[in-house]
């Protein structure tokens, strides 16, 4: 018989927590210096990045009966009920027809741009002024016109010019036009409510208030029509919830007053759509109506006639 012995032996942790906890705090500095790092990363990719602000707008949809027909009208028309008038309204809202009439009533086309530290930041509505534009005369695509004040009054006007040739806009028109320019720095002085009247350019300059910023420069530039008004048709525009006769029109944009102005905008010309569409829809149906009765009136008369021509002849 085979007799085997096993020797089991024990081993037993040594690690000292407390030892490891008074090295790791050894490097105390280490680590302060590491979390002071990271927080100046931090804030420094946040002032280099422009603040992103999303807007929302409510539309109400109500089914209104036809004014010009009651319940007790044997005509039935059948509109398809709120839930047509709802994609309706969506569809309408993205349409290129609907935005081009915001875009062009609210002069977006216009850029208002101030150096900022680490980016060009859109200061719609925050500007001393704003400019008025001849919208039958052409303004330059893409290039930016510095605007610099000189007093309470005047202005200078400042352009770089890269190329002999610029192209422009004619807002009234949209045609794209090729405009000759003196290739290097262009500058001129002008005065407030001055119409600046260039080959390159035409407006008028409109002060707000009666101090300006003297020696600050701001920069305005003018977008191609069409691709501001494609911009606009991303619009988002959806249901509250499903089946619901409330839209939620919402944007995303880096000027929280240029979102609220183009949501508002948006819906004061749908507003303006429909009484349009209705007072239409009302002067076809008096047109049709006074039609209507012009006709009944003279064959009521051709009756009258003949029947008093008959109760001649019957004498």
């Amino acid at each position: 018989m085979l007799d085997e012995n096993f020797s089991i032996t024990e081993h037993k942790s040594n690690f000292d927590f407390k030892s490891f906890l008074i090295k790791v705090l050894s490097y105390w500095k280490l680590f302060l210096i590491c979390i002071i790092i990271a927080f100046a990363i931090a804030y420094n990719s946040n002032l280099s990045k422009q603040p992103i602000y999303k807007m929302d707008t409510w539309i109400t949809i109500k089914d209104e009966q036809n004014p010009f027909f009651t319940s007790n009208t044997s005509l039935v028309f059948n509109w398809g009920g709120t839930t047509d008038k709802v994609q309706t309204m969506m569809t309408t809202i993205k349409s290129r027809s609907h935005n081009e009439k915001v875009v062009d009533k609210l002069n977006y086309f216009v850029n208002y741009i101030k150096e900022a530290k680490y980016y060009k930041q859109d200061v719609y509505k925050q500007t001393p002024f704003y400019i008025e534009i001849e919208k039958s005369n052409p303004q330059i695509l893409g290039n930016e016109l510095g605007i610099k004040f000189l007093d309470n009054n005047r202005f200078e006007l400042r352009a770089n010019f890269e190329s002999s040739l610029v192209t422009a806009q004619n807002y009234q028109t949209k045609e794209i036009v090729k405009i000759p320019v003196g290739i290097g720095e262009f500058k001129q002085t002008f005065s407030a409510d001055e119409f600046v009247n260039l080959p390159f350019v035409s407006f008028t300059l409109r002060t707000l208030g009666n101090k300006l910023p003297i020696g600050e420069e701001y920069l305005i530039s003018f977008s191609n029509f069409d691709a501001v008004v494609n911009q606009y048709k991303s619009i988002q525009i959806e249901p509250e919830n499903k089946n619901s006769s409330v839209l939620v029109m919402s944007l995303i944009g880096t000027n929280k007053a240029k979102l609220v102005d183009y949501l508002n905008a948006s819906v004061e010309v749908l507003k303006e759509d429909q009484l349009l569409r209705k007072n239409l829809f009302a002067t076809n149906t008096i047109r049709f109506i006074d039609s209507s009765l012009t006709n009944v009136s003279k064959n009521l008369k051709s009756v009258e006639e003949e029947l008093n021509s008959f109760k001649k002849q019957s004498k």
